[in-house]
């Protein structure tokens, strides 16, 4: 009966530190799959080659742009675009240390990390989710906008899409779109 008992203890501590360690993660199965490239860097560590940032939008059932950025801790990036944006496949490139400065910068004015992880009203229908998801030390913070995005929150979009744009990119994966 005690061995029955120190199990069942047993398994329900490791059921809920498995559920733990899920936490703050973004969800895999959000729209469709994410590439297994990316699903590589969605687990951040101290390591500089680990998840820095992740920027993800979602489909919706009109035009809306799908596409997910992973920055890493050393600049290095990769770019999956699945429909309705310019780059459609597999991109990776870097960004300088001014460009990852000035998201640090971006990242502390809009107080991130007190931010509440979830802007969304499930009455309301075919909207697009944007995830910003920026890592503390070993834990990737994650929010997920989907309605009454707060502006600053709008705006911090609005540039990473204008970094996108400037940036040179390498083509690594034509076929991996998804669409």
């Amino acid at each position: 009966m005690r061995n029955a008992s120190l199990f069942l203890v047993s398994f329900i501590l490791l059921a809920a530190c498995s559920g733990c360690l899920r936490s703050g993660r973004l969800p895999r199965n959000e729209g469709q799959h994410a590439p297994k490239a990316m699903d590589n860097y969605l687990v951040p560590s101290y390591d500089l080659h680990d998840t820095l940032l992740l920027y993800k939008k979602t489909p919706c059932f009109g035009v809306c742009p799908t596409f997910t950025l992973v920055v890493k801790m050393d600049g290095e990036l990769y770019y999956n675009g699945r429909q309705n944006v310019p780059m459609l496949g597999d991109y990776k490139s870097t960004w300088s240390t001014d460009i990852l400065q000035t998201l640090e910068d971006k990242m502390q004015t809009v107080d991130f990390y007190n931010l509440p992880k979830n802007f969304d009203n499930p009455q309301v229908t075919d909207l697009p989710s944007m995830y910003l998801g920026y890592t503390r030390g070993n834990n990737l913070y994650t929010v997920k906008c989907r309605y009454q995005t707060p502006q600053n929150l709008k705006n911090l979009a609005i540039w990473l899409d204008q970094e996108i744009a400037k940036t040179q990119w390498n083509l690594i994966n034509p076929n991996n779109n998804h669409e």
